[in-house]
């Protein structure tokens, strides 16, 4: 149901549909979580529930409204190798965020999220409850300008960064400043001073979804960037797509996903994949990794290496509850 942007750049990577891993290829190794440590519940900030990706509360009240329910019996069928996933999953171990060390099994959907919100010099403004909902209701945008200021918070267990862009042109005109307001999963910075580009688009349907990509710019405005002349990335991260490789193609990255066995035949409800737990692999140019929930390893991205996380990749057996798919990139 998502739909991207006509940027004007070619779709130099097309993502194959959901496949079962190819014959001999086990899914990577994964780790059973300690039962003790997946009972943290996260402390959702308040935000309108229009512009969350799901809503605080009892995980299991609502499975319209709170797709995070116990869906996976207590008893889960031994379809992967000997040790890769635990034959049971303790009853309601939901955990919102993944405990340090512990990544995804069978059971497990945590709330690791991004998202974020813009406004422009003329007030106007570009937010999941801005944009009328439709299928879809979409806005992409390119802003570029010189970072004036980053400024770091907590909003529950989520990052809140602001960042002011100052998008004014030529030299006798007073600031023209952007602001863009983040909810993260994964902290990240840009110094200030430096000239960047932030390309986005946010998807509204039955949720909103987003997609961010905050690159250096060795020069801006005929000026040559007085922070770092290189061009590199300082930050990417896709929430709520299960394909974003129209937006990923351009700076050389493809996403796949393959399940990891935890339901058998559990049918798709519209979804663009089966129920079940998956995990990603990455590729970019000759650079390969794959990823469960939780997980975090290095790609090298156009000579630039950046740590990947997984925040959420899984399909529940809910009808019109596709969007539990999301993932980062920080320079190493």
């Amino acid at each position: 149901m998502d739909a991207a942007p006509d940027s004007g750049k070619p779709d130099s990577q097309a993502s194959p549909d959901s496949q079962t891993p190819p014959d001999g290829e086990a899914p990577p190794d994964a780790k059973v979580p300690d039962a003790d440590a997946t009972t943290d519940r996260m402390a959702m900030p308040d935000i309108s529930p229009d512009d969350v990706l799901l809503p605080d509360g009892d995980a299991t009240t609502d499975p319209v409204t709170d797709p995070i329910s116990d869906v996976v019996p207590d008893v889960l069928p031994d379809v992967v190798p000997d040790g890769v996933l635990p034959d049971v999953v303790p009853d309601g171990v939901l955990p919102d965020v993944m405990p340090d060390g512990v990544v995804s099994t069978c059971g497990i959907m945590p709330r690791e999220r991004f998202l974020f919100s813009a406004t422009h010099p003329d007030a106007s403004q570009d937010s999941c409850l801005s944009i009328d909902a439709g299928f879809p209701g979409l806005v992409h945008r390119t802003v570029s300008g010189a970072v004036r200021s980053v400024v770091h918070g907590d909003a529950g267990n989520d990052h809140n960064i602001i960042v002011t862009i100052d998008t004014c042109t030529g030299d006798a005109c007073s600031p023209q400043n952007a602001v863009f307001t983040f909810n993260s999963a994964i902290d990240f910075t840009l110094p200030v001073g430096a000239f960047v580009e932030l390309d986005y688009t946010i998807t509204r349907t039955w949720i909103c979804t987003y997609f961010m990509r905050i690159a250096n710019l060795p020069t801006w405005d005929g000026r040559t960037n007085p922070v770092d002349n290189t061009t590199k990335l300082y930050f990417v991260a896709s929430d709520g797509q299960h394909n974003p490789n129209d937006k990923t193609s351009p700076i050389g990255v493809g996403i796949q996903t393959f399940p990891i066995g935890c339901m058998v035949d559990a049918g798709t409800c519209g979804a663009p994949v089966p129920a079940d737990t998956y995990y990603f692999k990455i590729a970019s140019g000759g650079n390969e990794i794959t990823l469960l929930m939780g997980e975090s390893k290095p790609l090298v991205v156009n000579g630039q290496t950046l740590t990947v996380r997984n925040l959420r990749s899984y399909q529940t057996t809910f009808c019109d509850d596709y969007w539990n798919w999301a993932f980062t990139m920080t320079p190493l």
